[in-house]
């Protein structure tokens, strides 16, 4: 029973070790705020979904408030995980 017990564990780690890593979501937000300012010249309030597995060609839906109250869609794609930087970002057409 104790055998069983440890393979059990023993799964259990590899398999977690083996899942992604998710971003870090408060630095996404800041970083993206941070670009946006300066790439459109309006401060802009990110929030994005609390899990965004690091998965190359993963997308994830955010979205920003405008100092103006406008609201702006972002999104961010896992580009290349353990690069740099994980990943692009983009406001979609509307």
């Amino acid at each position: 029973m104790v055998g069983l017990a440890v393979i059990g564990l023993a799964v259990v780690l590899v398999v977690g070790a083996l899942l992604p890593d998710d971003l870090d979501r408060a630095a996404v937000e800041r970083e993206v705020a941070a670009e946006y300012e300066e790439r459109i010249g309006t401060a802009v309030e990110v929030r994005c979904p609390e899990d965004m597995p690091v998965a190359s060609g993963e997308v994830y839906p955010c979205e920003g408030t405008r100092t103006d109250g406008d609201v702006v869609y972002i999104e961010i794609q896992i580009a290349d995980p353990g690069g740099e930087r994980d990943y692009n970002w983009w406001t979609p057409p509307e």
